[in-house]
């Protein structure tokens, strides 16, 4: 009982916001922590090595020492800016291709009618303003 009442709680939510901030709102967040988390994902993957590996050394200043926690937060929140700028530009073109009109605020409806052609357009998009394929592993 619980977990229904969490999800109709989360659907509510979904729905002021979309209702506040329009679907363009909606996928521009929806955009902006998805790169955010996946190059944060990236980061994090690298090898265990700090001298080679980009996820370790984010942790750690030039010196080898541990990185100040305030020069962390500055770097989060310059690439979530950078993601943002990103996830505007998806949204732009999902919006010059008129795809906004067939996303929904019905998850599972559009989860169950999001076509080839639809995934093939947001695919295309993502690489013109990310620079690579969706799915494509990145060094």
């Amino acid at each position: 009982m619980q977990l229904e009442k969490d999800i109709e709680s989360i659907q509510k939510n979904i729905s002021d916001f979309i209702e506040k901030y329009g679907q363009e709102g909606f996928l521009e967040l929806y955009f902006t922590n998805l790169l955010y988390e996946m190059v944060k994902d990236n980061i994090r993957s690298k090898t265990e090595k700090v001298k080679d590996s980009p996820g370790l050394q984010y942790y750690f200043d030039k010196n080898g020492n541990f990185e100040k926690s305030s020069r962390l937060k500055e770097f989060n929140e310059k690439l979530r800016i950078e993601c943002n700028k990103k996830s505007k530009q998806i949204v732009e073109l999902i919006e010059k291709k008129k795809l906004i009109s067939k996303f929904g605020i019905d998850f599972d409806k559009i989860t169950a009618s999001l076509s080839k052609e639809m995934d093939d357009q947001i695919k295309d998009i993502f690489k013109k303003v990310v620079g690579v394929e969706w799915g494509e592993k990145v060094d």
